[in-house]
C-alpha cells in the first residue's frame, strides 16, 4: 500500500498525528551568544582612556545588559553618557546604581584603591555628600599608606590615588601622585589625556602657590603641549618664568600668544618685560624704601608717580635729538651750497671712480624716482656730513626707566593684567615708545 506524503494528509489526520507525536519536531531556537564580559570591559576601558566615550559606551552597555556590571563599570559608563551625549541624568542614574556595589566591595575589606576613589568621587561630586565622600577617601588613603602596601603603578591608578588626597585636602601627597602619573603617561601606549590635563592643572596650581616657579612652569608647559591655544596657561607660564627670574623666557612665551582674546594682553606684558630688561632688570626703586612691601593701592600710586619724571626725561631727550637733527640739516644745507667744498668733493669723486671697477651699463628700462637736490648730491657721493647718531639716554631718563619698570614689573608679578590699566592711566606710550 502506498503512503501519501505528510503534506498531502487531510487537516484532521494531520491534527491526529501531531497529537500522537508522530509529526516531525520543530527545530530548537539557537541559544543566545554568550558575552565575554571581561574582554568587553578591557575594550571599553581602553576606549574610555583614549577619550572615545561614544565607542566605549557601546561596550559598557553590552556588559551591563549581560548583567556583569561592577561599581567601576557603572561609574565609567555614567561618565561616558555625560561626555558623549551630555546626559547628566543618565550619568547620575548609573552612578547611583554604582554606590551599593562599591559599598559592598568596601565592606568585604578587599576593595582596591580604585573602588574607594570611585565611591568618594560619586559622594563628593555627584551626590553632594562630603561626609561619606571624605570617609571613603580616608579609607582609600589608609590603604595606600598601609605598611608594605603595593604601590599603585600606571597612569590611571596613580591619578586616582592623587585624587583621593585632593578630596582630603592633602595637596603635597596629591601632587606627588599627580607628578608620577604624568611621568607614567610619557611614552605610554595608551594615554588618558583628561587625567593628564587634570594632573597638570593641579600640579601647576600647587607648585605656583608653593612658589616653586620652575616646577609650575614645567606643568604649564605640559598643558600647552596638550593644547597650544590655552593662552590663559601661556599667561601663567610667562608669569612663572618672570617670578623665577627668567625674563627672556617670559618675554618669548608671551609673544607666542595664539588667540585674539589674550594676544593683545600678552603683547603688553612682553613689551613691559623687554623694557625692564633694557633698563638692566633693576632690583630696586628710589621711590620705595629698601625692604618695603607695598600694598596694591600704594603700588599703583608709586607707578603713576614714577611715570611723571620718565615722561619729562623722554621729552627732554627727544628735544635734544631733534636739535641734533636740525643742526645736521643746517650743516647739510650749508655744505651743499658751498662751491669750494663742492669742487673738492667732485674732484675726490672723480679720483675714486677712476680707481674703481667699471660699473655695468644702466638698465634702459629703469626709471629712477625723483629726488631732491641734496639727496641727489649724496647719491653721487658729493656730501660728507653723516646723519647724527641716536643720542644715548640721559642719566635722568635711565634712572626714571629703572624706577618705573621696576614698579610696573612688580605689579605684573602679582598676576595683574595691564592693558586696561595702561590705557586708563595714559601709560601706553611708556611701554611701546
Amino acid at each position: 500500500m502506498r503512503h501519501r506524503p505528510l503534506r498531502a494528509l487531510p487537516p484532521l489526520a494531520l491534527l491526529v498525528l501531531v497529537a500522537t507525536g508522530s509529526a516531525p519536531a520543530a527545530p530548537e531556537a539557537p541559544a543566545p551568544a554568550r558575552v565575554d564580559a571581561s574582554a568587553l570591559t578591557v575594550e571599553a576601558e581602553t576606549l574610555y582612556a583614549k577619550g572615545a566615550y561614544a565607542e566605549a559606551l557601546k561596550k559598557f552597555d553590552a556588559v551591563i545588559s549581560a548583567g556583569q556590571e561592577t561599581g567601576a563599570i557603572l561609574y565609567e559608563a555614567g561618565s561616558c553618557y555625560a561626555q558623549s551625549m551630555g546626559s547628566k541624568e543618565k550619568e547620575l542614574e548609573l552612578k547611583k546604581r554604582a554606590v551599593p556595589l562599591l559599598e559592598k566591595e568596601v565592606a568585604t575589606g578587599s576593595a582596591s584603591v580604585d573602588s574607594y576613589y570611585y565611591l568618594a568621587a560619586i559622594y563628593i561630586n555627584d551626590l553632594t555628600d562630603p561626609v561619606k565622600g571624605t570617609d571613603a577617601a580616608k579609607k582609600g588613603a589608609a590603604l595606600l599608606e598601609r605598611p608594605k602596601a603595593a604601590a599603585p603603578s600606571g597612569q590611571g591608578p596613580l591619578f586616582r590615588a592623587g585624587r583621593l588626597y585632593t578630596f582630603l585636602g592633602k595637596d603635597p601627597q596629591a601632587a606627588d601622585y599627580y607628578a608620577r602619573s604624568v611621568r607614567s603617561a610619557d611614552g605610554a601606549a595608551i594615554v588618558d589625556r583628561v587625567s593628564v590635563r587634570i594632573s597638570l592643572e593641579s600640579l601647576a596650581a600647587y607648585r605656583f602657590h608653593e612658589k616653586n616657579y620652575d616646577g609650575a612652569a614645567e606643568a604649564y608647559a605640559g598643558l600647552l603641549k596638550l593644547d597650544p591655544n590655552r593662552d590663559r596657561d601661556r599667561h601663567q607660564l610667562g608669569l612663572s618664568f618672570l617670578l623665577a627670574g627668567k625674563y627672556a623666557d617670559a618675554e618669548a612665551t608671551w609673544r607666542q600668544a595664539k588667540e585674539d582674546e589674550m594676544r593683545t594682553e600678552l603683547t603688553y606684558l612682553a613689551a613691559i618685560v623687554r623694557k625692564f630688561m633694557d633698563a638692566g632688570a633693576p632690583t630696586a626703586s628710589a621711590l620705595v624704601p629698601k625692604g618695603a612691601t607695598l600694598d596694591e593701592d600704594a603700588l599703583v600710586q608709586k607707578i603713576l608717580k614714577a611715570a611723571e619724571p620718565l615722561r619729562a626725561a623722554r621729552e627732554k631727550d627727544a628735544k635734544a635729538q631733534d636739535d641734533a637733527r636740525a643742526a645736521w640739516e643746517k650743516e647739510r644745507q650749508a655744505e651743499a651750497s658751498d662751491p669750494v667744498k663742492m669742487k673738492a668733493r667732485v674732484a675726490a669723486l672723480k679720483a675714486r671712480k677712476a680707481k674703481a671697477a667699471p660699473e655695468p651699463p644702466p638698465d634702459p628700462n629703469y626709471v629712477p624716482p625723483p629726488m631732491d637736490p641734496i639727496t641727489a648730491l649724496e647719491q653721487m657721493g658729493l656730501h660728507s656730513t653723516a646723519p647724527p647718531p641716536l643720542l644715548a639716554p640721559s642719566p635722568a631718563r635711565v634712572a626714571a626707566e629703572k624706577d618705573f619698570f621696576f614698579l610696573l614689573v612688580d605689579y605684573v608679578k602679582r598676576g595683574h593684567l595691564v592693558r586696561n590699566f595702561c590705557f586708563e592711566n595714559g601709560l601706553v606710550e611708556m611701554i611701546f615708545r
